[in-house]
């Protein structure tokens, strides 16, 4: 690293030492201390980070990093205006209609700026010769890293046309992990929130935005309604001494269509002949994508072309480890027969 771009590192590390709102607590009483020292940060830090990002040696993790903490700063200026539209002369916070918001968001920034300091007295501490490969390098990394799991992915879509919903969700994963892999090495800020139980940023921001969003979902075809006739299964799984056992039943597509909710396929199955043990607590899963048949989830069996549906007991899905597990073993002992 060359002495100019250390310097620059080091001047940023006394920066963040000397800001208050990097400091301060979430809950103090005058939030006024810490927006005074607002502006006088994202210049501050501003200027460093436009001079780093032009810095041909600068390490792509401090960019990074500096990115997410600015970009958080650049949050805090409307709340800063909203504090002062409510309390012109300042004061106590206690009745500030944004408060539970601010401190959320002032949590965050002071996680985000302590991560950035460790890094820097980890990095600036450690020999020239020791701390970490170029920018040059992190590219080249973060290159291959894509190409070589979208070949992957390509090769298995090529070599797979009809996935089971454990190597769907498998590829989905992957995908996501590949592209936030990528995107780690890439400087800049995206923050993403879904719903009120996630907020992510960096990296982990573009994996929730590539998993929830699907990419793959959006050229999927249109299904196809299965004709009347067709075959649709139900499979019973039951708790024997030392298995499960898997019973099938199969009717017309059209009788399920007719009576397609939750009750009316629990009802179905209740009446069943020959059961080998009681499905009053089971899950009913659908084959096509695991999803669980109910009025409370909304999914109905014969939605989306599926054929076919599976109900496991509460007792089989706790030994076998959980839905998924559950599902997945089941459906595969029934192929097995």
């Amino acid at each position: 690293m060359l002495p100019s771009t250390k310097k620059l590192i080091e001047d940023l590390q006394v920066a963040l030492e000397a800001s208050t709102i990097f400091t301060i607590p979430p809950h103090y009483e005058k939030w006024e201390d810490g927006f005074r020292s607002l502006d006088a940060a994202r210049k501050a830090g501003g200027e460093i980070k436009v001079r780093l990002e032009h810095a041909a040696d600068t390490p792509g993790w401090i960019k990074t990093d500096l990115a997410l903490v600015h970009g958080q700063l650049a949050g805090f200026v409307p709340l800063r205006d909203d504090f002062y539209r409510q309390f012109p002369s300042g004061g106590s916070s206690f009745n500030w209609t944004s408060l539970k918001a601010a401190e959320r968001s002032l949590e965050e920034l002071q996680r985000s700026v302590a991560s950035l300091k460790n890094n820097i007295r980890a990095n600036l501490t450690r020999p020239d010769e020791d701390r970490g490969i170029s920018r040059r390098t992190q590219q080249i990394l973060a290159f291959t890293f894509g190409v070589v799991f979208v070949l992957a992915l390509l090769l298995l879509a090529f070599l797979i046309e009809e996935p089971t919903p454990f190597q769907y969700t498998t590829f989905r994963v992957v995908l996501a992990l590949a592209a936030a892999g990528v995107a780690a090495m890439i400087p800049g800020f995206l923050h993403v929130s879904v719903a009120d139980w996630l907020r992510a940023g960096g990296a982990l921001a573009v994996f929730v935005v590539v998993y929830f969003n699907n990419p793959a979902a959006l050229v999927v075809p249109a299904e196809t309604e299965p004709d009347p006739t067709a075959k649709f299964t139900i499979l019973l799984a039951c708790k024997a001494p030392s298995t499960v056992t898997v019973d099938s039943y199969t009717f017309p597509y059209a009788d399920i269509k007719r009576n397609d909710t939750g009750q009316g396929i629990a009802a179905l199955i209740a009446q069943l002949p020959n059961q080998k043990c009681k499905q009053d607590d089971s899950s009913i899963f659908r084959v096509k994508d695991e999803a669980i048949v109910g009025v409370s989830s909304g999914v109905k069996a014969a939605d989306r072309g599926n054929l076919g549906v599976i109900s496991i007991p509460a007792e089989v899905i706790n030994e076998l480890g959980g839905n998924h597990l559950a599902f997945t073993k089941v459906y595969s002992l029934h192929q097995k027969r």
